[in-house]
């Protein structure tokens, strides 16, 4: 059995904090209890909720018996060994204490489990049914999948990764320039944690595709937007662990544009096979914030 401690953050990042240790239990077909784990997360994958090898502790909102959780969390930080890695643990160990956030870059046995890993986080078949009634796969047609992180990305490292609207057009024009002559649709899959025209005829006049090339799930959930980016066959934006995730789950070739001035060569897309910071490059900018 492994007792799965230590969640951190948004979505995203609780998704690959729990990979390793979800990878373990699916390897050695161990139970897995997940504590303090938010109940609107857990909620959106249904199979996941219902695998024999994940029990879960569950809060209506983050941390809603925080007192206790935190009472909890010294207790068994003093008390227990929490493994960061798994790779060496012997499956013989009755009771195994993982830590999530803490043991999040651990690779062990995600590759060897990964079929049964997106199986697991697959959404609802209204969220999958949804995506993909406007995502029709043809040969001759490329989706890309454009990130664009607002809102929070405002002071997330002082603004560093906040890009302006006519920015990103911009990128999605070079990536239009480098596949229109390999096929025949090029379509623009547009997520983002902030409503905005996508058509509106001030961005559309810097690029020379139109309307018709950018699609958008209006008034989606996150994890509509996750599953979209993740059918894509390109993906880009700022550095996040969002599309990260996206590219894992789905083999989308991702390039994070780091800076204002990126310019982009097909090269530089790869799928993301584990997780790693997308920010450690940028630590010395940062005010104490866990990465």
């Amino acid at each position: 059995m492994i007792i799965y401690l230590l969640h951190h953050e948004q979505l995203c990042n609780r998704l690959w904090a729990f990979l390793p240790s979800l990878a373990y239990a699916l390897h050695y077909k161990k139970r897995i209890w997940m504590l303090w784990a938010f109940k609107p997360y857990m909620d959106l994958f249904p199979q996941l909720k219902a695998s024999p090898y994940v029990y879960s502790f569950c809060e209506k909102r983050v941390f809603q018996h925080r007192r206790l959780y935190y009472r909890f969390r010294e207790v068994y930080r003093k008390t227990f060994m929490l493994r960061k890695s798994l790779r060496d643990v012997s499956p013989l160990v009755p009771v195994i204490f993982a830590s999530g956030w803490e043991g999040r870059e651990d690779p062990s046995f995600i590759i060897e489990e990964k079929k049964k890993i997106v199986e697991l986080f697959r959404p609802s078949d209204e969220v999958v049914k949804s995506v993909e009634a406007l995502m029709v796969k043809h040969a001759d047609t490329c989706y890309v999948g454009v990130h664009i992180r607002r809102g929070d990305y405002k002071d997330f490292f002082d603004g560093r990764f906040y890009y302006e609207l006519p920015y990103y057009y911009s990128l999605m024009e070079q990536m239009y320039q480098l596949l229109h002559h390999t096929y025949r649709s090029v379509i623009f899959v547009i997520c983002s944690n902030e409503q905005f025209d996508v058509t509106s005829p001030e961005l559309l006049s810097t690029v020379t595709f139109s309307g018709e090339n950018i699609l958008r799930f209006e008034q989606a959930g996150a994890i509509t937007d996750l599953y979209a980016l993740s059918q894509c066959d390109y993906l880009l934006g700022p550095p996040s662990t969002f599309s990260q995730w996206a590219s894992f789950y789905g083999n989308g070739k991702l390039c994070f544009v780091k800076n204002r001035h990126t310019v982009l060569h097909m090269d530089d897309f790869k799928v993301v096979e584990r997780y790693e910071s997308p920010f450690k490059e940028f630590r010395q900018y940062w005010k104490g914030k866990i990465l």
